[in-house]
């Protein structure tokens, strides 16, 4: 397992005192650690269907638009299969 080490010998802004500093980093290194061993993230977000890209006989593909919980979008791609298969 790799793990990314923080150097906190010269931060460029600190909005916390040094022991707030390390709480969230003992807070992330525990959700960090559960994810990889649970090996599963869950997380809340939407998709948004923006253009149709193609169909044919098992479905179509979109372009659209995944928003996660901080408002960041990522383009994707979605095949929705048909039920007539």
């Amino acid at each position: 397992m790799h793990y990314t080490a923080l150097d906190q010998s010269s931060p460029t802004a600190s909005s916390g005192s040094d022991s707030q500093i390390r709480g969230h980093c003992e807070d992330l290194q525990e959700s960090y650690d559960k994810a990889i061993q649970g090996h599963r993230l869950s997380w809340t977000g939407r998709y948004h269907l923006r253009k149709l890209l193609g169909k044919g006989g098992q479905g179509e593909v979109y372009l659209g638009e995944y928003r996660g919980t901080d408002s960041f979008t990522l383009p994707v791609a979605i095949k929705v299969f048909s039920p007539k298969g």
